[in-house]
């Protein structure tokens, strides 16, 4: 499964290039309430609950890039989203450490260092 992926781990792979998708695996009003992820990375919302019924179709259409980071508000979920996610084909899924609170206060970080 490999160490989780900080949020600064995150922006150097997408500057390195590497194809990425982060998985957001909140709920939709938490989605509605405090925003997307802070990341330049391409961005897919799937809450956790619809994960398994929702995969199959995202891997037929090509959704989900190679390397996917699965995301949610305080870090439990995620673990969940990427284990399933390794189960059913994508055995590099990681997840973002943290919490999107952490990620929040690292973009500001990375901003600011700019």
């Amino acid at each position: 499964a490999g160490r989780p992926v900080t949020p600064m781990d995150l922006e150097t792979m997408l500057r390195a290039g590497r194809p990425v998708t982060l998985l957001d695996v909140r709920e939709a009003s938490e989605l509605e309430a405090d925003g997307a992820f802070p990341t330049t990375a391409a961005q897919v919302h799937v809450p956790l609950g619809d994960l398994r019924e929702r995969l199959p179709a995202l891997k037929s259409e090509g959704t989900l890039a190679s390397e996917v980071v699965v995301a949610c508000k305080s870090g439990q979920r995620a673990h969940v989203g990427a284990r399933l996610l390794r189960q059913l084909g994508f055995p590099d899924a990681k997840i973002l450490s943290g919490s999107f609170l952490t990620a929040t206060i690292s973009a500001g970080m990375l901003r600011e260092a700019r």
